[in-house]
């Protein structure tokens, strides 16, 4: 999962520091490999989160939890739309493919 967020300057850090949280919360869930945050060295407004996940059943049960429902509120902190995409070797996935999912989940 790649999330590129560009909130307002004067909400990086709160960002940063949510985003950070999220990652701990994550790192220790069954199938979850690694989290990473970084900022653009050109833009340091842009946040880059990153999480690897073992399998698309890994990546459906995070998307469907109340962790990720966290990740969406955070987008809202973007001062554009941010950039959300689900991506192995063999294709990219989007926002939608997480409305599909929490579809599922809430009926």
């Amino acid at each position: 999962m790649n999330l590129r967020i560009i909130p307002l300057p004067d909400r990086t850090e709160e960002l940063i520091r949510a985003l950070r949280l999220q990652m701990g919360r994550t790192q220790v869930q069954p199938g979850c490999i690694h989290c990473q945050i970084n900022q653009d060295a050109d833009q340091p407004n842009v946040v880059n989160y990153q999480e690897h996940w073992k399998s698309w059943g890994d990546i459906e049960r995070h998307i469907s939890s109340e962790r990720f429902a966290w990740i969406l509120e955070l987008m809202e902190l973007s001062s554009n739309t941010p950039d959300l995409q689900f991506r192995d070797v063999h294709e990219t996935r989007g926002i939608e493919y997480v409305r599909r999912i929490r579809k599922v989940k809430n009926n």
